[in-house]
């Protein structure tokens, strides 16, 4: 979608999960975070060169992340004989629990003086003085930053629903 972007967005990815990692044992939020990569597998010609020329890219980019595995290289890490070939990104994907994320967060945030408006609908952002004004069913919550959890409902922020 932003082709003159991708090597920053690609940087702001990394620096994101690496921030969650570090938030996780920070705070010992147990919730399964293992880094366990990502192959990108091509099973037809066409894949694979569009792989390879993708591969490419990311080296001019000096994104470096994913490295190109042929069929045997893949066969070595995924027994399937249907991959010609595919990208391993053995850093840039992480696995966890969701909920026990959400769990430990919350335990965190609460420990930090945070205080949690769970079960809240937010209806409307306005921007109030150097905060946030949040209108929810009840009233509005004032704050100098805030975190909207949006779930699958429709972003507060406009600009972002498209994407979410």
């Amino acid at each position: 979608r932003w082709p003159g972007e991708i090597a920053k967005l690609e940087e702001l990815g990394a620096r994101n999960l690496d921030g969650i990692e570090e938030a996780v044992a920070r705070h010992g939020i147990d919730c399964d975070f293992e880094r366990t990569g990502e192959i990108v597998a091509a099973t037809r010609p066409h894949e694979l060169a569009d792989l390879r020329a993708w591969h490419r890219r990311t080296e001019e980019l000096g994104l470096g992340t994913p490295e190109f595995l042929d069929r045997e290289q893949v066969r070595a890490e995924v027994d399937s004989p249907a991959f010609l070939g595919g990208l391993f990104d053995r850093r840039g994907v992480a696995m966890l629990h969701p909920a026990k994320l959400a769990w430990g967060l919350k335990r965190a945030c609460l420990r930090l003086g945070v205080r949690v408006h769970e079960h809240t609908p937010g209806l409307d952002l306005a921007r109030s003085g150097a905060g946030i004004a949040v209108r929810t069913p009840y009233g509005r919550v004032f704050a100098r930053r805030a975190a909207l959890g949006t779930n699958v409902f429709p972003s507060l922020v406009a600009r972002l629903r498209p994407y979410t």
